[in-house]
């Protein structure tokens, strides 16, 4: 029974970036879980992630969206910076802090936290690709992480101290992660990934430089008043997929002698999963919506289905228990008594659910739940960033492993 992953709300197969954003889920998920042990079941080196995609069953807008106030929002006066680049934006300013030099941003980012110059430069060549092929874009963002993941606790590998320039870094950056990871350079990446990061940090390097004002509105994270107001658009999109998803989700997810088409076809290939590979455990991994829908079928349509492992990442699972809205939730409970948990069944053997204080979809659950492990972690990013952040860093994969071995 191998790994299965949801996904959430927003992943459509239209993005230039859903392919190779879903080769690295699954690169990192094979790199990290490998050897997992639970209840004498393991997984192998190679296991199969399952992904069943069913952005296509949701919501839809008639208008594409058009609803959104992207002119006002361009009122505002953004300096030229497009809106995809806006949070990238955003993240270089507030830590490279008041008065720092910005024509060479990634420089200065690296030299303050190496681990996030190298989030930025993956971020980058999955949102433009420049038509590289997915698998090739994955392969360099997993190794790039597993190389950023050496220097951790330090100010960065060797070779930055004689970088100057951010197309110095991305050339140092390249031939490094090409040298420490075999059979890379087979794939002929150097000089074609190379291009890629060159064209998006020129583009980032022009949007700081036009991004005059830095306001901090949260201590201790890369958070700008200012990029909140020039995410409007983004984040209303974000939201307007999200609650059009859920209400798509509840509307039409049907019973459990006749599902809907959502939970048809994620039971179906659940049930593939476990028939693929009997003797490895089943693990559910399952991101924002795709953990609502996740709990609602193992506690509703497959309540007598072990699941060695269940992670919901980002997700809204103790907020839709607090509104009573899962097929199986006791309206009963905690009645007077707050300190009642609402029970999390026993053939779901083990759960952990990890949230970012920053992510405003992400929530604990150990207050509501019984038998919950929580898990905080900190994409380092900010609000309209972090959602998704959990999934191109190394740092969370690693973490997330010791946590599964500490059960």
């Amino acid at each position: 029974m191998p790994v299965v992953f949801v996904h959430g709300v927003n992943t459509r197969k239209s993005s230039p970036s859903y392919e190779a954003g879903r080769l690295t889920i699954e690169r990192f998920l094979q790199h990290s879980l490998a050897g997992v042990t639970l209840d004498g079941k393991t997984l192998p080196a190679g296991f199969t992630v399952h992904f069943p995609y069913w952005g296509d069953l949701a919501t839809s807008f008639a208008w594409n969206m058009q609803a959104l106030p992207g002119p006002d929002v361009d009122a505002l006066g953004t300096g030229g910076v497009d809106g995809d680049t806006r949070e990238l934006v955003a993240l270089i300013r507030d830590a490279l802090g008041p008065g720092a030099r910005v024509d060479e941003p990634l420089v200065g980012l690296a030299r303050y936290q190496f681990a996030t110059a190298v989030d930025v430069l993956c971020d980058t060549v999955l949102q433009h690709p420049q038509g590289l092929p997915p698998a090739e874009v994955a392969e360099f963002v997993v190794a790039a992480q597993l190389y950023a993941l050496q220097f951790a606790a330090q100010a960065g590998p060797p070779w930055m101290t004689t970088v100057q320039t951010d197309a110095q870094f991305i050339g140092q950056l390249t031939a490094a992660v090409t040298t420490a990871t075999p059979g890379l350079n087979a794939l002929g990446l150097l000089g074609s990934i190379g291009s890629a990061l060159q064209a998006g940090v020129q583009r980032i390097k022009q949007a700081v430089g036009g991004a005059k004002t830095k306001l901090i509105d949260r201590a201790g994270d890369f958070a700008s008043t200012r990029a909140l107001a020039w995410g409007r658009e983004p984040l209303n999109g974000v939201l307007g997929r999200f609650f059009g998803d859920v209400f798509i989700y509840l509307n039409s997810r049907g019973t459990a002698q006749a599902p809907g088409p959502i939970p048809r076809l994620i039971l179906d290939e659940w049930d593939a999963a476990r028939a693929d590979a009997p003797h490895e455990p089943f693990i559910v991994v399952a991101h924002s919506l795709g953990g609502v829908i996740s709990w609602d079928l193992m506690t509703h349509d497959r309540p007598g289905v072990d699941v060695d492992l269940f992670v919901s990442i980002g997700s809204q699972v103790s907020h839709f228990e607090e509104m009573k809205l899962f097929r199986n939730s006791d309206p009963a409970v905690p009645g007077n008594d707050l300190s009642r948990r609402a029970v999390k069944p026993a053939h779901i053997r083990r759960w952990i659910n990890v949230f970012d204080e920053v992510d405003i979809f992400s929530y604990a659950c150990a207050r509501v739940f019984a038998d919950v492990s929580d898990f905080r972690y900190d994409t380092h990013t900010y609000v309209i960033k972090a959602h998704g952040a959990y999934f191109t860093q190394a740092r969370f994969y690693e973490r997330l492993r010791a946590r599964i071995d500490q059960l």
